[in-house]
């Protein structure tokens, strides 16, 4: 953030959730220059991406959010692999979002599932 045109650190949901509403704007307004409609409901496809985009969100695998401006407390989190209470799916990366999202109007997502989920079912059968 810039207060009087000095640079500010700024965390938290209050930072953050604008600046993903931002993000998601962007992706609906590249799928609607498309031809295609909006996102809607997030959930299911932001953890659909997370699975099948491997590079869709920047894991966050360092940190806690135990201490802040006012001080440290004995609670909170800790970032770990994969999703966590901490940094959830990661940090967006637009550009394999772009390419999820237009994939998921033109069933190129669905494709890339299959392809997935198939080769984890042989990879276990083999297994056995």
């Amino acid at each position: 953030m810039v207060d009087g045109g000095v640079i500010q650190p700024v965390d938290g949901t209050s930072a953050s959730a604008p600046i993903f509403a931002g993000l998601i704007s962007l992706l609906n307004d590249e799928r609607l220059a498309f031809g295609f409609s909006p996102l809607g409901f997030l959930n299911m496809w932001l953890y659909q991406t997370a699975e099948f985009y491997e590079d869709a969100f920047y894991d966050i695998e360092v940190g806690n959010n135990r201490c802040e401006e006012s001080g440290c407390c004995p609670y909170g989190f800790n970032a770990t692999v994969g999703w966590d209470p901490l940094g959830g799916l990661g940090t967006p990366n637009f550009a394999a979002l772009s390419d999820a999202s237009i994939d998921a109007a033109t069933g190129e997502f669905t494709k890339r599932q299959n392809k997935l989920v198939n080769r984890r079912r042989r990879s276990s059968a083999r297994r056995m």
